[in-house]
C-alpha cells in the first residue's frame, strides 16, 4: 500500500530549505570584500559607486585598493570618518591611497575580525604587489580590535600627519620585512595596549610622538628575523620586553630614546 507523502510535511521542508537558503546568504554577506574601482569618477570614499561590488564598505568589509593609476585617490570625505575590517593595498595604486584635505585627521575605523570571524588578516597590509612606497596624509587609524599592520620586504607605509589610536585598550604588532615610517608634526600613536614588533623597521622620525608612551614595546622577533625601532629625537617609552641578536633600537639623533 502507498501512501501520499503529507502536504503539511512538504510544506514543512519547503519553508526550512527556504530559511536555510536566507541564513546562508546573510551569513556570506558579512564576509564582502570592497575593492575601489572610482567608477562614479568622485575621490570620494563615501561614494558607493566607487567601489566593486557597489556599497561604502562597512566594519566587517575587506578593503582592497589594487588599481588607483587610473581612478582617483579616495578621500575620506564624511566627518564621520570610514570603516572597514581590513584593508589592503595590493597592486598599482597612487602614491598617497588615503588623504585628507581638511585641518584635522579624519578617522578610518579598523574592525578586523572582532566583527567577522572570515575577515582574518592584518588590519593594515601592504603587500609584495604594491609599490615601494605608499602614503597616507592626515588620516586617524583607529584601532578597534588588537591586529596587525604588515609590510612587505622592501614597501614602506609612510604616514604623514597622521595617527594610530584606540577604542578601548589595544594592541598593535608590526610584521613583515618592510618599514613603517612616521612625518609630519601631527603624526602619533596613542594607544596603550603595547606595540609589537616582530620583524622589519618602525621608524619613528624625527617627532616624540611616533611610539608609545604607555604599554610595553615588546620585541616578537624570531632569531635571525631582523626588527627594529630608528628615531631621530627623544623618546618617553613606558618599557621594553623581549629580543635577540636580531632585534635593534637606532637613536641617530643627539638626544636618542
Amino acid at each position: 500500500m502507498s501512501a501520499a507523502f503529507p502536504e503539511f510535511m512538504k510544506n514543512f521542508i519547503t519553508h526550512f530549505i527556504i530559511v536555510s537558503v536566507l541564513y546562508s546568504t546573510a551569513g556570506t554577506a558579512l564576509a564582502a570584500t570592497k575593492t575601489w574601482d572610482g567608477g562614479n569618477a568622485t575621490a570620494n570614499w563615501s561614494d558607493a559607486a566607487n567601489w566593486a561590488a557597489d556599497g561604502v564598505p562597512t566594519s566587517s568589509d575587506a578593503v582592497v585598493l589594487d588599481n588607483l593609476a587610473v581612478n582617483s585617490v579616495p578621500q575620506i570625505s564624511a566627518q564621520s570618518g570610514a570603516n572597514c575590517g581590513t584593508l589592503t593595498i595590493d597592486g598599482v595604486v597612487t602614491t598617497t591611497f588615503l588623504n585628507y584635505g581638511g585641518s584635522t585627521p579624519l578617522v578610518t575605523n579598523f574592525y578586523g575580525a572582532s566583527v567577522n570571524a572570515a575577515n582574518t588578516g592584518p588590519l593594515i597590509n601592504i603587500t609584495a604587489n604594491a609599490p615601494v612606497r605608499v602614503s597616507a596624509n592626515k588620516v586617524n587609524f583607529q584601532l578597534r580590535t588588537n591586529g596587525e599592520v604588515f609590510v612587505a620586504a622592501g614597501k614602506a607605509l609612510s604616514l604623514s600627519n597622521s595617527y594610530f589610536s584606540q577604542s578601548g585598550t589595544r594592541s598593535l604588532t608590526k610584521t613583515g620585512a618592510g618599514t613603517v615610517q612616521f612625518s609630519g608634526s601631527g603624526s602619533q600613536v596613542t594607544f596603550t595596549g603595547g606595540l609589537n614588533v616582530a620583524e622589519g623597521v618602525w621608524n619613528a622620525g624625527t617627532d616624540t610622538l611616533d611610539l608609545p608612551t604607555s604599554g610595553v614595546i615588546t620585541f616578537t622577533n624570531a632569531s635571525g628575523v631582523a626588527a627594529t625601532i630608528t628615531s631621530s629625537n627623544s623618546h618617553s617609552i613606558a618599557g621594553l620586553a623581549g629580543g635577540n641578536a636580531s632585534s635593534e633600537i637606532y637613536a641617530t639623533g643627539a638626544t636618542g630614546l
